[in-house]
């Protein structure tokens, strides 16, 4: 059984000056409607304004991404932005050359959901930069998944958040516990996994790593001292690329 986990995709920046090149977020690899889209966050995109984006590509070299872009422009600027994601719509040919790398969420493996119940539990999966090497144009970094609790509902309102567009989760990453071992581990700071996946578990788990968890979000924001994940609905995500490729919507 494939991990849907494994979808994530380390992003980096090529700075046009210095041409230095730093990893600064992550995506999610998906097929909806026959089309192969990243998932980001807006925040990432943002950044080729100074730089080229990248990816690991077939022989994880980095390469840049093929495909043109979206993003939602932040109401006032993107620091408090609360929606901050975007997509790229991938050349058919690269999405194709990417699932070979990686994993692929299809429309089977997505949950979409207007808002969830408070008990739900969520793994949000992303690059973390601190983690995250690079030699000779080759990456070499590791993917973490964090397990995060679903937020209450004064959570929402004290964050301006609304479940039909936002997912706030409660995570202290002191707290955590290795899913291998049943350890307690203080997790290594999540910075760098800004549009990585937000994955649902299922009700009925017989361990800490189910397989048959679903994509339901795309998180972009970590606020350490209220120990608080903040992401988008898939589902405003999905609208989003409707919205923008008409000739998808099913009759």
């Amino acid at each position: 059984m494939k991990d849907q986990l494994d979808s994530v995709i380390p992003i980096f920046h090529e700075d046009f000056q210095t041409e230095k090149i730093n990893q600064i977020g992550s995506g999610v690899l998906i097929l909806f409607r026959a089309y192969y889209f990243i998932l980001t966050a807006g925040h990432v995109i943002d950044e080729q304004k100074s730089g080229h984006l990248l990816i690991p590509g077939v022989t994880r070299h980095l390469t840049g991404i093929r495909g043109r872009f979206s993003h939602f422009n932040p109401i006032i600027d993107r620091k408090n932005d609360l929606v901050d994601v975007g997509y790229f719509k991938l050349e058919t040919d690269f999405g194709l050359e990417l699932s070979k790398v990686f994993e692929v969420v299809t429309e089977q493996d997505m949950f979409l959901a207007p808002e969830y119940a408070e008990d739900t539990i969520f793994s949000l999966c992303g690059y973390p930069y601190r983690k995250s090497k690079i030699e000779n144009d080759q990456v070499n970094n590791e993917i973490f998944s964090y397990s995060a609790l679903h937020a209450k509902p004064e959570e929402y309102e004290k964050h301006n958040c609304k479940q039909s567009y936002q997912i706030v989760m409660k995570f202290n990453r002191k707290k955590a516990v290795d899913s291998y071992s049943g350890k307690k581990e203080i997790s290594p700071l999540p910075h760098g996994i800004s549009g990585g996946g937000i994955f649902i578990w299922p009700k009925i788990f017989e361990s800490l790593t189910p397989m048959d968890r679903k994509l339901t979000g795309i998180c972009h924001t970590y606020k350490q001292s209220e120990h608080l994940f903040i992401g988008t609905n898939l589902l405003l995500i999905i609208n989003f690329i409707l919205h923008n490729n008409p000739e998808l919507a099913k009759n």
